[in-house]
């Protein structure tokens, strides 16, 4: 009879073990779901991040080639001026010889 109870007691202690074990294995799945969520919510993050920073460098590369535009503009605007200025300097120096 103390065998039994011996095996009986063992049996109840190997129960509750395999439930502990199992409790620990959901809680260890239960942590790797949500390490698998926050790991996909940071790579979405980082493809937004990437999505927008070729957006600003698209932004930057429109914005100089506007720059190199006007620049180009403005130098063409100041030699107009400069040969305006030589045609009107040349008229008025013409009127006070005439």
């Amino acid at each position: 009879m103390g065998a039994i109870r011996s095996i009986a007691t063992t049996i109840g202690t190997m129960d509750a073990t395999t439930t502990q074990v199992a409790a620990a294995t959901e809680e260890q799945a239960a942590a790797t779901r949500e390490i698998g969520r926050a790991v996909a919510e940071a790579a979405n993050g980082t493809r937004e991040v990437s999505h927008f920073a070729g957006g600003l460098t698209h932004g930057a590369t429109e914005t100089g080639a506007a720059a190199n535009q006007v620049l180009g503009a403005s130098a063409e605007l100041n030699r107009s001026a400069a040969a305006l200025r030589r045609q009107v300097d040349g008229f008025l120096a013409g009127i006070k010889a005439a």
